[in-house]
């Protein structure tokens, strides 16, 4: 079984991957593969040719990922049951376990430092906070609150979920 990483920017979905990484695990983190394959960073991406153009990479990206097997995967932020890809990435055997952070705690982090994010106000940024989350809570299999534990938590919450299935 391969463990999906989906939730907002800056909630730790890469830092459990290269986590993971270190300890021998299979790991693809889409983002990375993203500015891999295309020699930009998603920022640049985002700033020369808008959010369609990345979204069209990442469903490229994806499309490779479900013919592939790995131990886990870091999803971008915009990875949702509304996304394209959705359909297909549940029907493969991918637990997917959201990291949920506290709205506060993101907006300090990255509030100015993601590509979507850049030009929100706070209130801007909640309500799409809000949105998002609603849609990540829509179909996981596991809610892991990151303000309450720390990141390697999450392996042992996953574990322990997948013990009791």
């Amino acid at each position: 079984m391969t463990l999906g990483l989906i939730g907002f920017s800056g909630t730790g979905k890469s830092s459990l991957a290269n986590i993971a990484l270190k300890y021998g695990f299979t790991v693809f983190d889409s983002d990375k593969e993203i500015e891999f394959k295309t020699g930009l960073t998603i920022e640049t991406i985002f700033k020369q040719f808008g959010e369609n153009y990345f979204r069209k990479i990442e469903n490229s990206v994806l499309e490779q990922l479900v013919v592939s097997n790995y131990d886990i995967i870091a999803f971008g932020g915009g990875i949702t049951p509304l996304s394209n890809m959705w359909t297909k990435i549940r029907k493969q055997n991918i637990f997917i376990c959201f990291l949920k952070e506290d709205s506060e705690i993101l907006f300090q982090r990255i509030g100015k430092t993601r590509p979507l994010l850049k030009n929100m106000s706070k209130q801007e940024f909640d309500n799409f906070f809000k949105k998002r989350e609603l849609l990540y809570k829509k179909d996981c299999d596991l809610i892991f609150e990151i303000n309450q534990n720390s990141i390697i938590n999450v392996l042992i919450s996953v574990e322990k979920t997948k013990k009791t299935e």
